[in-house]
């Protein structure tokens, strides 16, 4: 979705959400799929999830009114698609989750991405290289319908080959804006289990999660380590309609794009149409480098009456090279598990150094004072967080760095003999030498 259309589905969302702090309406009929990670570390959310069924199915069936359809695929490094969605697989569906169970998947990651591409794609096993996925998902899901898939995984996505890079990443963005454009939400449970501290990818695969809430118009979800919570999560989710009310979304960044230089600051504006207890509400964002900072102030007097407004402080660190980062917010309470997220696209425009080849801006030839040695300086434009090294010899040679020569102004060891030198600039974007400065003693 670019940036235009998103400010009028925002605006468009506002309008349907009408009073702050009144009740969301019924979310209508309901198409719902379930994506569930049946490794051996998700053991205790299977179990929680067929524990508390029956109050999950109620949840559905008072949200939809009755009228629902339901799907459920399972995902290790295969897609296996349980029951294709369609009315009246309730029994199916039941029964299909309570045959599952947790086992192997010792390689993490998994492939969550493409069993979340089955249901938005509408995939077959035909589709598919052989083996990559057992089963059709045939039903498209109604016009009609508020249409949600719950990915419950506690692992970083990976296609079918069990190795997580970038890509990896781009495909869940690339998948998530498919599912926005189809209006399907896809709301994600994040079960922190032993495995993934254990692996290490705990912040990953909450930051991914949470791209996919944000990209679709879901909401990001965290259950306990144990699996406990996946099911209340699951029931937040769907008496929410898959994504913050009937409107799809509670939580509102205006602008939802912003362009910074590296020490930059800028500001964006959080609304949250369902604050609730402001005692325990907080919030939180993922998504820029570690150099690049975020902070939440709070509006006294919010522009909507009843909602909880935040002035978002954005600081662009001087290392973040340039680039367009998806930076999450997400809104939450000290004692529930579901968290509202939206996002910002922060453009980061980023000036390598330049140095200009006019007097005063290049080091110059000179002469050494009685001392035998020479001050020389360089004044080079570019973004900010440009970092100096100091050379002896000709530009380009890094043989004889100077020790303690790292700002703008140097003083050159004393020489008997005409010297050379030169300085390298560097930013995040990139580095510049600067000519070469002969220091002559008298």
């Amino acid at each position: 979705m670019r940036p235009a259309q998103w400010r009028t589905f925002v605006i468009a969302a506002i309008v349907c959400l009408g009073m702050a702090g009144s009740a969301f309406a019924q979310c209508g009929p309901m198409d719902v799929v379930f994506v569930v990670d049946v490794t051996g570390s998700m053991g205790g959310a299977i179990e929680n999830v067929k524990k508390d069924l029956p109050g999950i199915i109620t949840q559905i069936q008072t949200a939809s009114s009755g009228d629902f359809r339901l799907g459920l695929v399972k995902f290790d490094n295969t897609v296996i698609v349980v029951n294709d969605m369609a009315a009246g697989n309730l029994d199916s569906v039941k029964a299909g989750i309570n045959a599952m169970s947790a086992g192997g998947g010792g390689d993490e990651p998994e492939a969550s991405d493409e069993a979340v591409r089955t249901v938005v794609n509408a995939l077959k096993a035909s589709d598919r290289a052989s083996g990559d996925q057992v089963g059709d998902f045939t039903a498209n899901f109604r016009p009609e319908a508020t249409k949600v898939i719950i990915l419950i995984t506690d692992a970083r996505p990976a296609g079918f080959d069990d190795k997580f890079d970038n890509t990896d990443e781009t495909d869940v963005q690339t998948i998530s804006s498919q599912a926005s454009a189809k209006g399907i939400r896809i709301s994600a449970i994040f079960v922190p289990t032993p495995a993934a501290t254990g692996f290490g990818v705990t912040d990953t695969v909450a930051r991914i999660m949470q791209s996919y809430a944000s990209l679709s118009g879901g909401i990001y979800l965290k259950a306990n380590s144990d699996g406990t919570g996946t099911s209340s999560a699951i029931n937040d989710i769907i008496s929410s309609c898959g994504g913050g009310g009937a409107s799809g979304i509670s939580l509102l960044i205006d602008p939802q794009e912003v362009i910074a230089s590296n020490g930059e600051t800028v500001d964006v504006t959080a609304t949250n149409y369902a604050p609730g207890d402001p005692k325990t509400l907080f919030y939180t964002s993922s998504g820029l480098p570690e150099d690049s900072t975020v902070t939440f102030a709070n509006v006294k007097n919010p522009s909507v009456k009843g909602t909880d407004q935040e002035t978002i402080h954005i600081t662009i660190g001087p290392d973040t090279p340039a680039g367009v980062y998806l930076l999450n917010v997400s809104a939450g309470h000290t004692d529930k598990q579901a968290t509202q997220t939206n996002f910002v696209l922060v453009n980061v425009d980023c000036v390598p150094p330049m140095i200009l080849g006019i007097a005063g801006n290049q080091p110059s030839n000179t002469t050494t004072g009685t001392n035998g040695t020479a001050t020389l300086t360089v004044k080079p434009v570019g973004s900010l967080g440009l970092r100096y090294q100091w050379y002896r010899g000709h530009s380009g040679s890094t043989a004889f760095p100077i020790s303690g020569a790292t700002a703008s102004t140097v003083t050159t060891p004393s020489v008997a003999t005409p010297t050379e030198f030169w300085v390298r600039v560097t930013n995040a974007c990139g580095s510049r030498d600067s000519g070469t400065a002969v220091v002559t003693p008298r």
